[in-house]
């Protein structure tokens, strides 16, 4: 890793057929306040023309900026870990480049943090919508960070574990020396923001000392569209099912776990939502819960029988109907 430079701050972002939204992501990036920037940029083998795209920006950048292309991997922490592994940045932060961030983004944190060895992180409990035509969209669901006073990093990773998130690493700047200490991202985990934050926080309790700073505005619009994680309910929660298993083994699973598999098996076929279950043991604790069945039962044989009930009335009332108009 090359030897990190006071004040700088290094932006690791990920692309995968993000083409449409490169520029308008980069050229954000070069609006910030705050100059002392590098941009690593990786993209994971896209089926678009987004490395041309990010080799064209490269050229132009105001500020040093790097391109890995590779064969597509689908590795969301491994991708972030290589980006890392060329940051000469004491400061870091991650972004897909399908986001785009605030022109103070990073000057708000560095006020903070720059010169001062014990600030850790600095984040933001609100983030901003947009959509594929550059739309801002106000509906992201609110932080319970948000209305929060004073939180401490029990606060934050009790809100890992009940919520899957304290606040998004899009827009957060992180000190790199402790990224580097816990070795950044988790590769083997699906899931890469609630891993790293959980490591981040981890390494700060075990490392007393520490302080961060949280912001209640926005710093970074975040791009909705077709292919956002959230739009897949099964991803989702093996994310979270596998995280719960690795870092939460001991705890009983969180209510909102149990609301996201609602909404997932209300959301799925008939045949499809048993593999909810079998994803690992932190989803087949659900098989001994009375209440799940309940909602099962109700969900998907119930409502299944009521629809086809109603459907042979519906058609039994129409020939009801043609019967008498040609008496």
């Amino acid at each position: 890793m090359p030897t990190l430079i006071e004040g700088r701050c290094s932006i690791c972002c990920l692309g995968y057929n993000h083409a449409a939204f490169i520029k308008q992501s980069i050229e954000a990036m070069w609006a910030q306040d705050y100059k002392n920037l590098e941009i690593i940029a990786l993209d994971d083998g896209s089926k678009d023309n987004s490395v041309a795209l990010l080799k064209e920006l490269q050229a132009q950048s105001p500020v040093p900026m790097s391109v890995i292309d590779q064969v597509n991997t689908g590795n969301i922490g491994g991708n972030f870990n290589r980006c890392f592994e060329h940051a000469s940045g004491e400061f870091v932060m991650f972004i897909s480049l399908d986001d785009k961030l605030y022109p103070q983004a990073i000057s708000e944190k560095m006020a903070f943090m720059n010169g001062h060895k014990k600030v850790a992180f600095g984040a933001n409990s609100k983030i901003m919508g947009i959509d594929a035509y550059e739309n801002i969209k106000d509906d992201v669901p609110a932080l319970k960070l948000h209305d929060m006073k004073n939180p401490t990093i029990s606060d934050l990773l009790e809100l890992e574990y009940e919520e899957f998130g304290s606040f998004y690493i899009q827009g957060t700047v992180f000190r790199s020396d402790i990224v580097r200490a816990f070795s950044g991202f988790d590769e083997e985990m699906t899931g890469d923001d609630i891993v790293l934050r959980t490591k981040f926080f981890l390494y700060m309790r075990d490392n007393p000392g520490y302080t961060f700073k949280v912001f209640d505005n926005p710093a970074c619009y975040h791009r909705k569209h077709d292919s956002n994680v959230h739009k897949n309910s099964y991803r989702q929660i093996k994310i979270v099912a596998l995280y719960l298993a690795k870092y939460w083994p001991e705890r009983e699973n969180p209510k909102t776990l149990k609301m996201w598999m609602e909404y997932a098996i209300s959301a799925s076929s008939i045949k499809t939502f048993p593999k909810l279950f079998f994803i690992n043991g932190v989803t087949r604790r659900y098989l001994l819960q009375k209440d799940m069945w309940r909602f099962v039962i109700k969900n998907k044989f119930v409502a299944r029988i009521r629809a086809k009930l109603k459907i042979r009335t519906r058609l039994k009332g129409g020939l009801l109907t043609l019967t008498t108009l040609f008496r």
